[in-house]
């Protein structure tokens, strides 16, 4: 399936738009290769969410992600909160706040099918691939190709950070996960770190109920995690227009999914409403506890690995969820 491309700038920097299979893409290699806009054909609107009066630009490695524009999807590893790494040989460097990704330089190169993406490690020697290739109508597939260029193990985290542009009743779905974990909840709403939560109906630390699926109206935030490969799809639906965005990948590869819900209680700077569909491979967010919990990825001496997600954006007002090719799910309606 053939895309077109076309390169410009904003901000100062190269931007490339691509347009495939009914979704058009933005995004700034020099700046994370951060994806600024997805659009949907189908549905004539921007999926992902834009901070008000922040413009983009080219940020530091240990720069603080709250101080930058807060916008449009990123890629987060070898860790997504910031820290130490925790082993031999490099024990001590410094973990930068949503990994070392996001604010790098990224090599671009576009042909009739695909766009490839490569960029390198700063305190960790590694090369990290992500290609963008279109699937199909409303799905593009997401390749990443992650190798390490010594003779030491090296453990992470990984996180794709779309975060999407959200309103109060949209609805986010996932099949049976279980419980929950809380990586973060504002002012202690979902109780302490870690604490594990049914899905989807809850308590709050106060004993009142919460929907964890339903996007609230009055402000909250929340950080939740799935257990190691219980959901293969994750994806957030607009009951009112039918709109669903979300992801499909095979679980062995795809560990966990993180869940961010923001309705306006984060940053303090300038609140955002948005929602951030995780697919990742490793939790929680900060690698130290991950390698402590056991549930760190381990990427081998000169070992390379790939997984692949995919992409599916498109309307159903009786959406129920995706299969791993991409496909929809749609509940039976009751005859009238």
């Amino acid at each position: 399936m053939p895309i077109t491309t076309r390169w410009h700038k904003i901000d100062g920097m190269d931007a490339l738009d691509i347009e495939g299979a009914g979704i058009g893409w933005t995004l700034l290699p020099s700046l994370g290769a951060k994806v600024i806009s997805l659009r949907s054909e189908l549905l004539g609107q921007e999926l992902l969410w834009r901070t008000p009066g922040r413009c983009f630009r080219r940020q530091s490695l240990d720069a603080d992600f709250e101080s930058a524009d807060l916008s449009g999807w990123d890629e987060c590893f070898p860790s997504i909160g910031p820290g130490l790494y925790p082993e031999y040989p490099w024990r001590g460097a410094l973990l930068a706040d949503h990994g070392e990704l996001w604010t790098a330089a990224w090599e671009c190169q576009v042909s009739p099918e695909q766009v490839s993406l490569v960029t390198h490690g700063v305190r960790f020697p590694y090369r990290f691939e992500k290609m963008l290739e279109p699937a199909g109508l409303g799905i593009w597939r997401l390749r990443y190709i992650l190798t390490n260029l010594t003779d030491h193990a090296l453990r992470y985290v990984w996180a794709s950070h779309p975060l999407f542009a959200a309103r109060p009743g949209m609805r986010i779905l996932l099949p049976d996960p279980g419980r929950l974990s809380v990586a973060f909840s504002e002012q202690g709403d979902l109780g302490p770190f870690l604490m594990e939560h049914a899905w989807p109906h809850t308590t709050s630390a106060r004993g009142e109920p919460i929907d964890l699926s339903t996007v609230p109206a009055a402000p909250r935030a929340d950080k939740l995690f799935t257990s190691r490969g219980v959901v293969d799809w994750c994806a957030l639906h607009d009951p009112a227009t039918g709109m669903y965005v979300g992801f499909a990948f095979d679980p062995a590869l795809v560990t966990h999914m993180g869940i961010w819900r923001n309705s306006g209680a984060w940053p303090p700077t300038g609140p955002a409403f948005h929602v951030a569909l995780e697919p990742g491979r490793g939790k929680p967010d900060w690698l130290e506890t991950a390698v402590l919990s056991g549930d760190a990825c381990i990427l081998s001496p000169r070992e390379r690995q790939e997984w692949t997600v995919l992409l599916c954006v498109g309307r159903s007002h009786t959406f129920a969820g995706l299969t791993r090719e991409g496909t929809i799910i749609e509940r039976d309606e009751p005859r009238s």
